[in-house]
């Protein structure tokens, strides 16, 4: 007489593929580029007055 479902079968039919991904954190959550300085500080960077 055979067991209806041996420990083989079970591992066989209860196996299961399992598929995972990661992405660098800082690719997913990437800053777009930054805005254009306004005016003339976009030529001159630094600012002289007080």
């Amino acid at each position: 007489m055979k067991p209806s479902l041996s420990r083989r079968d079970f591992l066989k039919t209860g196996s299961a593929l399992v598929v995972a991904f990661s992405l660098a954190p800082e690719l997913a959550f990437g800053q777009a580029k930054p805005a254009p300085l306004p005016g003339s500080l976009n030529n001159n960077r630094m600012l002289d007055s007080w």
